[in-house]
């Protein structure tokens, strides 16, 4: 055998070795709800493209390791969310919410989004009476992962819809009835927050002119045991 035919030979095999090897590093991401009951049989769409995946039995599912782009998880039951992964994103979770209702949580079940009905239901019972944030980095991955229609703009909670004739767009941050700074807010610890509320409409009414921009009422354990 010449030289030559040797030497491209051994490049298509390191090609292909190569090839094999990256698909071996597919990233595996997982969701969830109520932060550890997993979703299967999850929607994953990749915007722009026809591409579907699904999630597996325990909630998992993979993209390719290099994949770089904008996602929809969808599931009947619950609230649909739009993600940005990027090329550098390890392992992620997705927690999805669970919509209102009786009627959406057996659509959950029915659907085979959850395996266990009894779980699921003593779960979003449990949940509404004693949420658990300590999973979180911080307050304001809190409100990135659990309110649809807020997003979180650098230290800036914005409420859609919500906008204010002198230009700024953040929410009024409460916490325990004070109006508190935003680099203060960040010192919070998720695991001693008891419940976070998103203000807006006649909510605000209180608040006057401060709440044009939507309220963030926060709660912590040690505030509401005195």
């Amino acid at each position: 055998m010449k030289l030559k035919q040797i030497f491209f030979i051994s490049i298509l095999m390191i090609f292909f070795l190569g090839s094999n090897y990256a698909q071996s590093l597919s990233i595996y991401h997982q969701i969830t709800t109520f932060d550890s009951i997993p979703v299967r049989n999850a929607t994953i769409e990749i915007i722009g493209t026809s591409q579907i995946y699904k999630s597996d039995s325990l909630g998992f599912f993979k993209l390719p390791n290099e994949f770089s782009g904008k996602i929809k998880i969808s599931a009947k039951g619950f609230i649909s969310r739009k993600e940005k992964i990027n090329s550098m994103s390890k392992s992620l979770k997705f927690n999805l919410i669970s919509k209102n209702g009786k009627r959406a949580n057996q659509l959950a079940v029915d659907s085979g989004h959850i395996s266990d009905k009894e779980k699921f239901y003593a779960a979003v019972k449990y949940a509404k009476e004693n949420p658990d944030y300590s999973s979180y980095a911080n307050v304001l991955d809190i409100i990135k992962g659990r309110f649809p229609g807020v997003t979180v703009e650098g230290d800036r909670v914005i409420i859609r819809g919500k906008s204010s004739i002198f230009g700024a767009t953040g929410a009024l941050i409460e916490v325990d009835g004070i109006v508190m700074n935003k680099d203060i807010v960040n010192t919070l610890q998720p695991g001693e927050i008891k419940s976070i509320r998103i203000l807006k409409g006649n909510q605000l009414t209180l608040y006057g002119g401060r709440g044009a921009n939507g309220v963030v009422a926060i709660k912590t354990k040690k505030g509401t045991s005195k």
